[in-house]
């Protein structure tokens, strides 16, 4: 490269080459699937807010100079040369890479330069060369969303219209210029129900209009296997399709084509696109999904979530839908590592994710795994960092975490060095993490190029998150005097740290604290979109907390793990019989409720606390026809008793049916015997 401009000819072909390579030895791993979700999804969600930056973009100072070394550089150059290499073909693509290194392996060179080799290879249509197809994804920042529609007359014909996607449009629209019009020239694939696919080209214009060989009933999936660098918003009619697709028949689909459903669906519902709905919906399928790609989509999505929605009462519910979801995959693939590669990825998203929404059996799992280590037993690799973190924050006391420190004391690996340090930041005693920050100051104990690591591993601890941030507001001009403000890693500490903001009070201790220290030097960009990423949070909850809630009120399937009865089943009426046999201390007795249930229900739940019911029986309320039940169960932790259903029962009155009986009580509560004296001096049972 002739300056820094161009800092992206270097790392992104690094980042994208780097999977080319793995993959011509090792084909099996497939890594080039996995390259959507490490690298494309990632980098399209930072490149989706309002403080990013072109790829090719002029550099003036020394700090935009380290400020540029990031994401959009190293992913997303990787990520538009992936789908230049789509749309040319790859032996296009191959010799006119060729043509450049040759041409310039002794000199510098400048973006155009590499688009005039590889037009010189394989030219391309009319007018449009790959130069000005490529300007629009390097010289702008972000990416198009398109909205596809079909002709009302013909299904066969398509309406493209894109547009810029921004998480935030409302604030979008606020801030920036409203005449300034963003538009690429986009490489629009598709596949087909019947399996054609081809591009269709939409060149630098606000809108197309173009014919797919379909028919009405036919589904069609555009962008194939997320080749391009964009997202795709259908109408509602074709959406259902998908999802209708996906839980009858997902492997119709390839698995990056399914990954790339449940990114857009994310992401289009966070900008307000469309409904939650169609997300949350479209994820039912995953209790059939065994393939690594979707699930590394799902966990990404579903832990950001859990991360919104954590000090809400959402998150149980959210928690819940999630380890129903991974329950039987966890189960199937266990901790036991095969030699399937894939497998093993697997194996460690699905352990991640069970263990992240609480399943009991994989916590319990992971600290007898942890407990065993403390012992002397070894764990495999790829487990490591899992059975560190969740067997610290299960069980970690002092002992068990002065043990880990000796351990990584001792370390030579410094893969395992890291993978030590991420499992003491997730500690749940608040004297050893202000223990572990102290240790992060002192380069004799943790060495400096590590300290930034540490930060973000305690932040990712929620115990640990207030302990960080008040760690960085108090020691700043201490950090800054240390690694100075060109180390683009102690803006990007903040911006981590804040990532989990969601409060407006929060905000404001940003706000203030930047304000207190103006001068951010090559942090600059990071402090706006850790503000612009707390403002999307903050919006997010109060737009479309209440509306997840309610969907997995309704559609999610342990509605028992939540303290609260479900809101859309309203008792009316209940008819009571008791019959207390004092001299035996008991009493037995039916009881009758109808209620109104107002969403389609698969569960009915009733508190039972110290009875023994002896007979249940769910009844349409219209007729006394008898539901069939599936299953009848406690959940003690709620004092829940369980009716499921078989099959999902829609809206309408029902009558629950319970015949109990239980002890008479002297605690004052249920139905209980008591005494007391009258003013006659006589007592009264």
């Amino acid at each position: 490269m002739e300056w820094w401009d161009d800092l992206w000819l270097n790392e992104g072909f690094a980042s994208y080459v780097e999977y080319k390579g793995v993959n011509e030895q090792h084909p099996e791993w497939d890594v080039l699937s996995q390259f959507v979700t490490e690298d494309v999804q990632p980098v399209m969600d930072l490149d989706s807010t309002m403080s990013s930056h072109p790829i090719v973009q002029p550099v003036t100072h020394p700090d935009e100079i380290t400020e540029i070394f990031d994401d959009i550089s190293y992913g997303k150059g990787a990520s538009v040369l992936r789908m230049l290499e789509f749309f040319v073909g790859k032996d296009n693509f191959r010799r006119g890479i060729s043509r450049f290194l040759k041409k310039y392996q002794f000199r510098n060179a400048q973006t155009a330069d590499l688009w005039q080799e590889l037009s010189n290879e394989c030219g391309y249509q009319g007018n449009h060369t790959i130069a000005s197809i490529m300007k629009t994804w390097t010289e702008q920042m972000g990416f198009p969303y398109i909205d596809i529609r079909r002709s009302a007359e013909n299904s066969s014909v398509f309406v493209a219209k894109q547009n810029r996607f921004v998480k935030n449009e409302a604030l979008y629209r606020k801030k920036m210029n409203s005449s300034k019009e963003y538009t690429w020239s986009i490489p629009l694939s598709y596949v087909t129900e019947n399996g054609q696919t081809d591009i269709v080209w939409i060149f630098d214009e606000k809108e197309a209009e173009f014919t797919v060989p379909v028919i009405h009933n036919e589904w069609v999936k555009f962008n194939v296997n997320q080749t391009g660098y964009y997202l795709v918003n259908y109408e509602e009619n074709d959406w259902n399709k998908l999802t209708e697709l996906l839980m009858s028949s997902h492997e119709s689909l390839s698995p990056s084509d399914r990954s790339n459903l449940l990114f857009d669906t994310f992401l289009l519902a966070e900008a307000g696109h469309i409904q939650f709905d169609v997300f949350l919906s479209m994820t039912k399928y995953l209790k059939n999904e065994t393939h690594l790609i979707p699930w590394e989509t799902a966990y990404a999505s579903f832990v950001y979530l859990c991360q919104l929605l954590e000090f809400t009462d959402v998150n149980f519910l959210l928690k819940s839908y999630v380890k129903d979801l991974t329950d039987s995959l966890y189960k199937t693939l266990g901790w036991k590592t095969t030699e399937n590669h894939l497998d093993n990825l697997l194996r460690t998203t699905i352990i991640g994710l069970a263990c992240h929404s609480g399943n009991q059996n994989c916590l319990a799992d992971a600290s007898q795994l942890f407990q065993n280590w403390t012992q002397g037993q070894e764990i495999p690799s790829n487990l490591r960092s899992l059975v560190y973190h969740y067997g610290m924050a299960e069980i970690g006391r002092e002992e068990h975490w002065n043990y880990m420190w000796n351990k990584f004391l001792i370390e030579e690996s410094p893969p395992e060095r890291k993978t030590l340090l991420y499992g003491l930041a997730h500690v749940r005693v608040p004297y050893l993490i202000h223990r572990y920050l102290e240790y992060a100051m002192d380069d004799t104990k943790i060495r400096r190029q590590d300290f930034f690591a540490v930060l973000s591993y305690i932040a990712g601890n929620p115990v640990g998150r207030p302990f960080v941030w008040n760690f960085i507001k108090e020691k700043w001009p201490v950090l800054v005097e240390k690694f100075t403000l060109n180390d683009r890693y102690l803006g990007l500490a903040v911006k981590k740290v804040c990532s989990y903001f969601t409060s407006d009070l929060e905000l404001q201790e940003m706000k203030a604290f930047f304000a207190k220290y103006p001068d951010a030097g090559a942090g600059k960009r990071k402090r706006l979109q850790a503000l612009e990423n707390v403002q999307n949070n903050i919006k997010w909850l109060k737009t479309y907390k209440q509306r997840v809630k309610s969907w997995l009120e309704v559609e999610g399937t342990a509605h028992w793990y939540y303290y609260r009865l479900p809101s859309h089943i309203k008792p009316e009426h209940y008819e009571i019989l008791l019959y207390p046999m004092l001299e035996a201390n008991t009493f037995n007795g039916t009881v009758t409720i109808t209620v109104n249930v107002q969403k389609p229900t698969d569960c009915f739940l009733v508190h039972v606390v110290d009875l023994n019911v002896t007979r249940s029986e769910v009844r349409f309320a219209l007729d006394d026809s008898l539901l069939m039940l599936e299953d009848i169960f406690p959940y003690e932790e709620n004092n829940y008793l369980v009716l499921k259903v078989s099959d999902k029962v829609p809206p309408g009155r029902y009558k629950l049916f319970f015949q109990f009986e239980g002890p008479l009580t002297l605690s004052l509560k249920g139905l209980y015997k008591s005494s007391y004296v009258d003013p006659d001096s006589k007592e009264r049972k």
